[in-house]
């Protein structure tokens, strides 16, 4: 908290002022944004749509509230980091360094600075409490925040090899692996559900996937 705080005295970062500016305007309208890639390229509906479009009227132009917002996101996923890691090594110290690998890494400051790197905050949360619920066996909620991770940022779509890896390595998931693994299939229709709309918006030319949303922000994915 105190090495990022000093955030508290800065001002939007140009990604940011794009996030707000087109913004949806209402529930409604940020609801064609889980259909079709948004103004600046970019297929994150509820990290860049859904969630600028509820903090907006209640924080309009004022820098300080989105950035304790996404402060105590970045601390509560470091939490989660740690607990996470706790339960998988059975080890504090393992857990702790982790964590603070985690907590002071460079990007820490991005995801902590303000809603224009929320993608990254908000994804990662998701990711960690999918594999939260695993291990603890509830896997429709590992289900649903696997798809809130692909909603907000499109590295998400890693959880299912992440998956794999956990039930092949972590001695009590690798006990009743089978059991475990029949979660992989709905991972991936997940996966694919979400993936369509890139099917209809991108082309592929030279090598790179790119965007036919015509805006500044155009995705593209470099795949060489």
């Amino acid at each position: 908290v105190i090495l990022y705080s000093v955030g508290f005295l800065a001002w939007f970062s140009g990604d940011s002022v794009s996030v707000l500016q087109f913004r949806p305007k209402s529930i409604v309208e940020s609801l064609a944004t889980w259909f079709q890639p948004q103004s600046f390229g970019f297929f994150r509906p509820l990290s860049q749509s859904l969630i600028p479009c509820i903090l907006f009227p209640l924080f309009k132009n004022h820098f300080a509230p989105y950035h304790a917002v996404s402060l105590l996101g970045h601390l509560l996923v470091s939490w989660l980091a740690y607990a996470g890691l706790v339960r998988i090594f059975q080890q504090r110290l393992v857990a702790y360094i982790g964590a603070l690998f985690f907590g002071f890494h460079v990007i820490g400051f991005y995801a902590s600075y303000d809603i224009g790197f929320l993608p990254e905050t908000s994804f990662t949360l998701f990711y960690l409490l999918a594999i939260w619920f695993l291990l603890d066996g509830r896997r429709l909620l590992s289900l649903a925040c696997f798809a809130s991770c692909l909603y907000s940022k499109e590295a998400g779509i890693t959880l299912p090899v992440m998956v794999a890896i956990l039930i092949a390595v972590v001695p009590r998931l690798r006990a009743d692996w089978k059991r475990h693994a029949r979660l992989l299939p709905a991972l991936l229709l997940i996966a694919a559900v979400y993936l369509a709309p890139y099917f209809k918006y991108l082309v592929v030319g030279g090598g790179t996937v790119t965007s036919w949303a015509k805006s500044e922000y155009a995705l593209a994915f470099d795949w060489t």
